[in-house]
C-alpha cells in the first residue's frame, strides 16, 4: 500500500466515513456518503460508506456537545490524542479491519471536520500507516491545526453566497495559526502555519446546515444542487492522486 499510494496511485478500495458535527439529525450526511460512494463505484472502485457521530446526534445533551466541541477547538497543535471527537472517530475506524491498499477518506461537516483531522492524526500515530493512505475533507468546519504530514492530504470547503458573502459563521471559528521564528530567532505569528494545503470556496444556497441539500430550493439555474457542487469539489480533489490504472474519476 505504501509504495502504491506514495507513487500517486489510487487504490481499488476506498472506505468513506462521514463525520457529523454537533446537534445533527440522524443520517444527516447519509445522502452525501451514498452519493460519493456511488460516484466512486461507477469508476470501478470498491467503496464503502459509513456515518459517524463524534459528538453524538440530537438525542445527546446539547450542552455536553458544545462543551466537548469548545474543548477540541482550543486544542494546540500536536495534541490530537486529547481530542474527544477525534478519539471516538479514530476508534470507530480502527474497529474496521483495513485490507492492504485501502484508502480511508474522512469527510467531516462542522465540528465533524475538526474531529476528522484529529482522528486522521491519531490513526497515523497508532498504526504507523503512511499519510498518503488518508484523505481528510473539512466542510464548513472550524479551523484547527492540521499537522504538517497531513496538510497535502486535507481539503477545506467553505460556502459563499451569490452576493459574495460568507454565510457560514462556523468557518470563522478556530485558527490555523502558530508561532514561528524569523531572522535572528525572533518569533512571529504565522496565520496559516497549520492550514490545509487546498482551500475551496463554493457558491452555495443557504448557510451552515445546507452544504448537502439537493432539493429544488438549493439548485442553481443550471439545475446543480449544493450537494452536486460539494461532490464535484471532493472528487476533483481526489483526482489529484489518481493513478493511471484507476481510470478517471
Amino acid at each position: 500500500m505504501k509504495d502504491e499510494l506514495e507513487a500517486g496511485g489510487m487504490p481499488r478500495k476506498i472506505a468513506v466515513y462521514c463525520l457529523s458535527g454537533i446537534l445533527t439529525y440522524p443520517n444527516f450526511m447519509q445522502e452525501l456518503g451514498a452519493a460519493l460512494a456511488d460516484r466512486l463505484r461507477s469508476q470501478g472502485l470498491q467503496t464503502s460508506a459509513q456515518q459517524l457521530y463524534p459528538y453524538g446526534d440530537r438525542s445527546r445533551g446539547g450542552l455536553r456537545q458544545l462543551h466537548e466541541t469548545r474543548r477540541d477547538v482550543l486544542l494546540r497543535a500536536g495534541r490530537p490524542e486529547r481530542s474527544l471527537g477525534g478519539s471516538r472517530a479514530a476508534e470507530a475506524v480502527l474497529v474496521e479491519e483495513e485490507p492492504s491498499g485501502m484508502l480511508t477518506v474522512l469527510v467531516g461537516h462542522s465540528a465533524g471536520g475538526m474531529a476528522a483531522v484529529h482522528a486522521a492524526s491519531i490513526l497515523l500515530r497508532r498504526t504507523g500507516r503512511p499519510p498518503s493512505s488518508l484523505r481528510v475533507v473539512m466542510v464548513g468546519s472550524p479551523k484547527c491545526p492540521v499537522p504538517p504530514e497531513l496538510r497535502e492530504y486535507t481539503l477545506y470547503i467553505r460556502a459563499m453566497s451569490k452576493g459574495g458573502r460568507a454565510p457560514d459563521p462556523v468557518t470563522r471559528l478556530g485558527t490555523w495559526g502558530g508561532w514561528s521564528r524569523g531572522r535572528g530567532g525572533l518569533p512571529y505569528w504565522q496565520a496559516e502555519k497549520y492550514a490545509p494545503a487546498v482551500q475551496i470556496t463554493l457558491p452555495l444556497t443557504g448557510g451552515h446546515p445546507d452544504y448537502f441539500r439537493s432539493g429544488s430550493a438549493y439548485r442553481d439555474a443550471a439545475g446543480r444542487s449544493n450537494l452536486d457542487r460539494v461532490l464535484d469539489a471532493v472528487l476533483g480533489w481526489l483526482k489529484l492522486w489518481e493513478g493511471e490504472e484507476a481510470g478517471p474519476l
